[in-house]
Order: C-alpha cells, then structure tokens, then sequence
C-alpha cells in the first residue's frame, strides 16, 4: 500500500512538471530570430558638468574593429573614426563648445552591432531687454 501512494504521488508529479517542462522548452524554440543578441561591447557616455564637453568610453575585445561617429539630427556626419584590433579601451571627451544647440547621436559599431547614444545641447541665451 505504502509502495503504491509513493508512485501515485510521483506520477502525479511528474504529471504536473512534464508539461511545464515541454512547454518552456517549446517557447524557447520559438523566439524570434530578431530578438536582441548580448552586446559584444560596452559604451559609456555623458557630459562633463558646467562644460560643453561630453566623454564617450568604449570596452571590446581587443580583436574587434569599431567604427563612432558623430551625427547631427538631420543624420549629416560630422565626425567619424575607425579604430582597429588591438584597443580594448576608448576613451575621448568630445567639446561642443563651436557647436550649436541641437541633438548629437553617437554610433558605436563593433563588429556589426551598433549602439546609439544621444545627446541635447541647450545652452542657454543672454537677452538684453531695454525699458523706456
């Protein structure tokens, strides 16, 4: 009696985790394709306070090749660099200061995934009003 409650209960188990079992292992079979594989490469940014200056650091792997570049909001490139195996750490601090106000993206491409980062700049405007 003892023998058959144990086996009742096993299989009333394996009952319930079969079909949790089968069923996460069928949506793992269907993930999209698409779907977004692990960065290879890290990006850092942001702006030095109380400056127009703004560091871009990026870490790969030494035997990828990367490729930034600068664009304004019309997608115009103003600035783009090619870095090749070897560099594993990228470091630049980029100055806005002759630059206008306006949204800058940041491309960072390592070996065929981009990352794009943005940045506003609004600085603000001294205006001298007159009263008569």
């Amino acid at each position: 009696m003892k023998t058959f409650v144990i086996s009742t209960i096993i299989t009333l188990l394996l009952a319930l985790v079969l079909p949790v079992t089968s069923a996460r292992a069928d949506n793992h079979m269907l993930r999209p394709t698409d779907a977004k594989a692990p960065k290879a490469f890290n990006v850092g940014m942001y702006r030095i306070v109380n400056s127009s200056k703004v560091s871009l650091a990026v870490a790969k792997h030494p035997s990828s090749r990367m490729t930034i570049t600068l664009k304004d909001e019309n997608g115009d490139v103003l600035y783009q660099e090619n870095r090749g195996k070897g560099t594993e750490l990228y470091k630049r601090k980029f100055d806005f200061n002759q630059i206008g106000n306006g949204t800058y993206y940041f491309e960072v491409e390592v070996d065929g995934q981009k990352v794009t980062k943005s940045i506003q700049l609004l600085t603000a405007v001294q205006q001298t009003i007159e009263v008569e």
